[in-house]
């Protein structure tokens, strides 16, 4: 599961200081402001991911120069039924807080 990424340019400092406040207020642990060839950039990334293996796939087969093992499952059936239900708990929970970010940024129009 990808986390989603904000980026905003941004007139003022103080807007990028107040779409900050936002971003915090909705759950967001690291939003930034940066500086890009004179312009004022937010970035707000959501810090919620899953990542694990579940398996390991061997290398196509036009790759000779690499070990050509079978695949190799890592997890069972229920252990991946857990990490799906727990990857949805988190895919809703990034929706909300990316809905209250919108909600939060139409408030300062």
């Amino acid at each position: 599961m990808e986390s989603p990424i904000v980026a905003v340019c941004v007139r003022t400092l103080a807007a990028a200081q107040r779409l900050l406040d936002v971003a915090r207020r909705c759950g967001f642990k690291k939003p930034t402001i940066t500086g890009v060839r004179g312009k004022i950039m937010v970035s707000i990334v959501d810090n919620k991911h899953v990542e694990l293996p579940i398996s390991i796939i061997p290398p196509p087969p036009d790759r000779p120069d690499l070990p050509q093992d079978p695949a190799l499952v890592l997890a069972d059936e229920q252990y991946i039924t857990r990490v799906v239900e727990v990857s949805n708990v988190k895919l809703l929970r990034s929706r909300e807080r990316m809905e209250l970010l919108r909600r939060g940024v139409l408030a300062l129009l």
